[in-house]
C-alpha cells in the first residue's frame, strides 16, 4: 500500500508541476519574452530620437550662421527689380574704373513683360532675371577694371556676353568700344 501511495502522490506531484509549468510558468516566461522585446524596440526608438535631437541641437546652434549667409544671399538677389538702385550701382563702377558708361537698356523683368507669368497667375518661383545691355567706352585697363567691379557688385551680376571693337595704335588713339550684355536677378515674393 506503501507503494501505491508512493506512485499516486508521485504522479500527483508529477501532475502539479506539469500543471504549474503550463498555467503559471510558460505563461509568465512568454508574457516576460514579450516585455523584452518591446523593450528593444524602445530601446532603439530612444536611440533614433537622441539621434534626432542631437541633429536638431546642432541645427539649432548653426542657425545664426544661416541666417546670416541667408541676408547676405538676399543682399544678392533683392525682392524687387529695382531697376533705379541697379542703375546708380553700374554707374558707381563705371566711375570707379574711369569708363564713359555710354547706353544702359534694361528689359522688362520677365514676370513683368508677361512671357512666364500672366494676370491672374503668381509670379514664377525662383530668381528671375533683369536683362540688361550696355555700352560704354574706354582704355583696355579701365574696361578690364569696370568688368572687375561689375563682379564686385552688392547684387548678383552675370555677363552673357561680351564685345570689344575699335581702338587704334596711333598716338590719339581711339577709346575702344565695350558692349556687354548681362542679367541681374531678383527674387519675387511669395
Amino acid at each position: 500500500m506503501t507503494r501505491k501511495l508512493a506512485a499516486v502522490a508521485g504522479v500527483a506531484a508529477v501532475l502539479v508541476v506539469v500543471a504549474w509549468f503550463f498555467f503559471l510558468w510558460k505563461p509568465q516566461t512568454t508574457k516576460l519574452h514579450a516585455i523584452r522585446a518591446k523593450e528593444h524596440t524602445q530601446q532603439a526608438q530612444i536611440g533614433i530620437l537622441r539621434a534626432s535631437l542631437a541633429s536638431l541641437q546642432q541645427q539649432k546652434r548653426n542657425q545664426g550662421v544661416e541666417k546670416a549667409a541667408l541676408g547676405a544671399l538676399s543682399a544678392l538677389v533683392p525682392s524687387s527689380p529695382d531697376l533705379s538702385a541697379a542703375l546708380r550701382e553700374l554707374s558707381s563702377a563705371a566711375a570707379s574704373s574711369h569708363v564713359k558708361l555710354t547706353s544702359v537698356s534694361p528689359s522688362p523683368p520677365a514676370s513683368y513683360a508677361g512671357t512666364t507669368g500672366t494676370a491672374g497667375t503668381a509670379a514664377p518661383a525662383g530668381a528671375q532675371p533683369l536683362p540688361l545691355t550696355m555700352a560704354a567706352s574706354g582704355t583696355y585697363a579701365q574696361l578690364k577694371a569696370f568688368v572687375v567691379d561689375l563682379d564686385r557688385l552688392p547684387r548678383l551680376f552675370v555677363i552673357q556676353t561680351i564685345q570689344i571693337s575699335g581702338g587704334s595704335a596711333a598716338p590719339t588713339a581711339q577709346p575702344l568700344q565695350l558692349t556687354l550684355s548681362a542679367d541681374m536677378f531678383y527674387q519675387p515674393a511669395g
